[in-house]
């Protein structure tokens, strides 16, 4: 049975949906030459996702205007002509935010809001994956939250529709998580290449979305011969799902824990951290677990955005990539080699973001159809922020529980972060009440106001 969306957007010449795709290149733009590898390079759509998006909308009987902001996929290695030729317009970021003629009623990039952003004119609804810790009075969030009709977090959207369509319950998060896993399974590949006519051992500890995407990585690579992988989750249930994955020349073993131990690391040549870590206490081993590995080891450490997974001397005091340095000094004396990359994807821009593009399509063109049907973006934004949202249960459509993610991942002040931040900042407080947005919107408990 087709969703009562679908019915209204039949029942009448449906408005045209209007299509952004922004960039993400102003992000780390202030960035020195040496912290480089720390700007996005990623796009949030890849140019068949945008044929095949047109395509979808089309043969829902709607009229789609699908724009995409100058050198958005440069960097990704996708140029201005192929988005051309998948059926979109290129536009200037000057003529977007000049236009009298022309306003969105989606507007998508990968990350957070970049100020041009804030010049574009209308009432659009904004979708990407936030970082609501950088919330401040200098921002784009405080500023389009009043602005736009609604902002929707990536990195918090889902929950519901994963129940029918199986894979991860948050999908554009975690398709960034499997990728670093993949990234992490590869360079582990690599590193056992060097090991020649001996029986090769890997410890992965964390066997959720990273873990077994880095797992996978290994078992079809062609280091999958003589070769075992010791596993380490608490959960039994993600170790038996692995263990599923057997193929001949690889040997599963494991134990239900998050953390590592002396005795789980003897002999390896290789180690995956990809568990979740407390904030407060990110180590999940130290230096004399690790005495156990083989000479020259290589240590992939998925989990390090919390603060390193290795407990070393002379950690005190630093935090961030000065503690992943001082890490990997320590180790590198010790003869192991340590990799603490916490941007991962961003080393493959054009795989992480066809990656995200498969994983955020679905969600566009449900955005799309409640314009069309809904007759325009306010009004779309307006169900989404007063849709009760229901049970899992799978007897519910597709469709519908797509629209239950989306209406999960609404960003309002009531976000318990956000929250924390702006209790924590007298001048975000005002300035948010001089925007006039309301203060039960950061209230904790309350609903964001409509």
């Amino acid at each position: 049975m087709r969703h009562p969306i679908f019915h209204q957007l039949l029942s009448h010449t449906p408005a045209p949906v209007r299509f952004l795709l922004g960039t993400d290149r102003h992000i780390g733009e202030e960035l020195s030459t040496a912290e480089k590898d720390y700007r996005e390079t990623r796009v949030a759509i890849v140019p068949n996702d945008i044929a095949s998006l047109i395509e979808a909308w089309r043969a829902a009987g709607m009229n789609p205007e699908v724009k995409v902001v100058e050198g958005a996929g440069e960097q990704s290695g996708f140029a201005n002509n192929e988005y051309v030729r998948a059926g979109a317009q290129i536009i200037s970021e000057a003529d977007l935010t000049g236009s009298t003629t022309w306003s969105p009623d989606i507007v998508h990039a990968l990350k957070e809001p970049s100020a041009y952003e804030l010049k574009i004119p209308g009432k659009f609804m904004r979708i990407g994956a936030l970082h609501v810790r950088d919330v401040s009075k200098h921002s784009a969030y405080v500023h389009l939250y009043r602005s736009t009709a609604c902002i929707i977090d990536g990195s918090e959207m889902g929950g519901y529709a994963y129940t029918i369509r199986g894979g991860a319950p948050i999908p554009l998060r975690q398709s960034m998580s499997a990728f670093a896993g993949t990234l992490g399974g590869e360079d582990v590949a690599m590193h056992l290449s060097q090991v020649k006519n001996a029986p090769k051992k890997v410890v992965v500890c964390g066997c959720g979305v990273a873990g077994e995407a880095a797992i996978k990585a290994l078992i079809y690579s062609n280091q999958a011969e003589n070769l075992t992988i010791h596993m380490l989750d608490a959960r039994p249930e993600a170790l038996a799902r692995i263990k599923a994955l057997a193929k001949p020349g690889v040997t599963f073993t494991g134990r239900a824990a998050n953390t590592l131990m002396r005795r789980d690391l003897e002999g390896a040549q290789a180690l995956i951290i990809a568990a979740y870590k407390d904030p407060e206490q990110p180590s999940i081993c130290n230096l004399r677990d690790l005495e156990g590995m083989q000479k020259n080891s290589y240590i992939v450490d998925i989990s390090a955005d919390e603060g390193p997974s290795i407990a070393v001397d002379g950690l005190k005091g630093l935090d961030g990539e000065e503690a992943r340095k001082h890490v990997a000094k320590v180790l590198e004396a010790c003869g192991h080699s340590y990799a603490a990359d916490t941007h991962m994807p961003r080393r493959d821009p054009r795989r992480a973001s066809e990656s995200h593009s498969r994983a955020v399509w679905p969600y566009i063109y449900t955005l799309g159809v409640l314009v069309g049907a809904l007759g325009g973006s306010e009004q779309a934004a307006h169900y989404l922020k007063t849709k009760h949202l229901h049970s899992k249960a799978k007897t519910r459509g597709y469709f519908d529980l797509m629209i239950d993610d989306l209406a999960a991942g609404l960003f309002n002040f009531k976000n318990e972060i956000v929250h924390r931040v702006v209790k924590a900042d007298p001048e975000l407080h005002n300035k948010i009440r001089e925007l006039s947005i309301h203060p039960e919107s950061f209230e904790p408990g309350l609903s964001p106001s409509v």
